[in-house]
């Protein structure tokens, strides 16, 4: 009788991984943790964004364009952080469209900023275009009559607040110019207060 043989289980031991391979799937590791990160913030970026976009319609800088009717008010809210900017002027062009086929009408502009923690908005000051005048109560007269079809730059730069009104990094920010119009067979005068065209 033959002898028989039996399968002998290998006794190779595993492999132990060397210092090359341990450093290698360590660096895999934290990249994909450095990738799910970003991805996250990606999203809570775009999350964000959309409430960014609430609070101001542009971003402090783009240019804005107004169009205008003969009675109303009609505004462009810009939004920044408080940490982008100290108190100096900001370069910030702004341009006026009367609309075809209306009255014609006077104007006055204001600007104010604002934060999102809702307190009271404070006037700033900018530098608008000759044709403009600073009264008393802080707006901006436009010196003439403003007639249909009318396109102009009004404004070149805005002023940001004095010390009195504190900015911080960690807050989002809120400036609004606003023109209003009233036409000029009403009593303008009387409802703004002031005497203004020339």
């Amino acid at each position: 009788m033959g002898n028989i043989k039996a399968f002998v289980k290998s006794n190779k031991s595993k492999k132990k991984k060397s210092k090359k391979e341990s450093w290698f799937i360590f660096v895999i590791i934290m990249l994909s943790g450095l990738l799910a990160f970003s991805v996250f913030l990606v999203y809570s970026n775009v999350f964000y964004k959309s409430n960014f976009e609430k609070i101001g319609q542009k971003m402090l800088g783009e240019t804005i364009k107004l169009y205008v009717e003969d009675r109303g008010s009609f505004s462009q809210a810009l939004s920044f952080q408080g940490s982008t900017l100290p108190n100096f002027d900001i370069r910030q062009e702004g341009y006026l469209y009367v609309k075809d086929n209306q009255e014609n009408c006077v104007a006055r502009v204001k600007m104010f900023v604002y934060n999102s923690l809702n307190e009271e908005p404070s006037l700033l000051n900018g530098v608008l275009t000759t044709d403009w005048v600073l009264g008393e109560d802080n707006y901006y007269y436009y010196k003439y009559v403003l007639t249909e079809s009318v396109s102009f730059k009004f404004l070149h730069s805005i002023k940001m607040p004095s010390d009195e009104f504190n900015l911080h990094s960690s807050e989002f920010y809120s400036i609004v110019v606003s023109v209003e119009t009233l036409p000029y067979t009403s009593d303008f005068e009387g409802i703004w207060n002031t005497i203004f065209l020339e």
